[in-house]
């Protein structure tokens, strides 16, 4: 099948979840231009929307578990005007309760981290707030054998390196959380508010398995 095809199948589904959240909490805003043929790829310049509604997020299955068994980079932009919110976790295909986690509170960022022989949640520190509307560019590295872990934004490079000790990550989710993963991330990060905003130019040193996973998202304007 080809991409297009695929891309006007999933839009097709896209468009009747977004609007039954839309319809189940009532929301009154007009609803945004949906999957208009290639405008959705959180990969390139394109980018995706991240709907304020409970199922609204990206999912990318790596293929091989490498956030922690190797170098590994993530690399992504997103802009919010929204204070707080999940911009991504990476979990386990093996043990499902552990997290590696990057989150807005108060329009500044966290690192979460919660593995074997460490859990911690740490302020990233940057010089302004970060829901401001903008685009801003985060850049986490793993090295030493994926037990530490550095952290960029917007070219400024936190000098600090935190400890990683978790089992390699099998995928990574953006701007929300996986219906299967709910009870797990919300016992690790407790309930907040959806992220409300938009991903672009996500870049990953590694290959994924499948295509990213669009649940209930729009085009980033």
């Amino acid at each position: 099948m080809k991409v297009r095809q695929m891309r006007e199948q999933v839009c097709a589904v896209l468009v009747l979840a977004l609007l039954g959240d839309w319809l189940q909490t009532a929301d009154t805003r007009q609803i945004r231009r949906i999957c208009k043929d290639s405008e959705i790829e959180i990969l390139s310049d394109q980018g995706v929307r991240i709907e304020p509604v409970e199922r609204s997020h990206t999912e990318l299955v790596l293929a091989l578990d490498d956030i922690v068994s190797k170098k590994f980079q993530i690399r992504f932009d997103f802009k919010t005007t929204g204070a707080n919110g999940i911009l991504f976790y990476g979990r386990s295909r093996e043990n499902r309760k552990e997290l590696i986690a990057m989150r807005l509170m108060s329009g500044s960022l966290y690192y979460k981290i919660q593995c074997p022989t460490v859990a911690a949640d740490v302020l990233i520190p940057f010089e302004s707030r970060l829901d401001d509307g903008n685009w801003h560019t985060v850049s986490i590295k793993f090295r030493k054998g994926g037990m530490k872990a550095q952290v960029e934004v917007d070219g400024v490079k936190d000098e600090k390196t935190y400890e990683v000790s978790c089992d390699g990550m099998s995928s990574l989710v953006f701007g929300g959380v996986s219906p299967h993963d709910h009870s797990v991330v919300n016992s690790i990060l407790g309930s907040m508010p959806h992220f409300d905003g938009c991903f672009r130019r996500v870049l990953l040193n590694t290959p994924l398995r499948t295509p990213p996973k669009y649940y209930a998202v729009s085009v980033c304007d």
